[in-house]
């Protein structure tokens, strides 16, 4: 072979070396995006506040805690809680034999709204029990 047909072969391989190289790099970028793309969404997901209301029951001290918690990393604003009337369970009472209630009853809960928590913070509210 001529060092011209040589040259040409070279030319050829260098090229297609060159294709091989950039389609590797098309997709490291497109793999790089994807990438990106999820960490943003659980950067997201995660930088948001999770507010959650549960009531917790003193068995000594016999109350019922109406607790509202922010679990989020991040400060929640105007926090707000609104309850239906709640349906109170009939109530005998042992010594006197008074019925406390009737079942027709409701409990009207009043629940002032929060400003802000911030992250890890608690509102709760009393409520005592007989």
């Amino acid at each position: 072979m001529h060092a011209d047909t040589w040259s040409a072969l070279g030319t050829c391989v260098a090229a297609g070396a060159a294709m091989v190289i950039i389609f590797i790099a098309g997709a490291a970028a497109w793999f790089a995006r994807g990438q990106v793309l999820e960490a943003r969404q659980t950067r997201e997901r995660t930088a948001q506040s999770n507010v959650v209301v549960y009531v917790d029951r003193h068995e000594v001290r016999r109350y019922m805690d109406l607790v509202i918690k922010n679990f989020g990393r991040t400060t929640a604003y105007n926090v707000r809680l609104k309850l239906p009337p709640l349906q109170v369970a009939p109530y005998r009472n042992l010594h006197t034999g008074e019925v406390l209630a009737d079942g027709a009853n409701h409990l009207s809960v009043r629940v002032a709204s929060v400003c802000g928590l911030l992250a890890g913070e608690s509102v709760s509210n009393m409520y005592k029990t007989r």
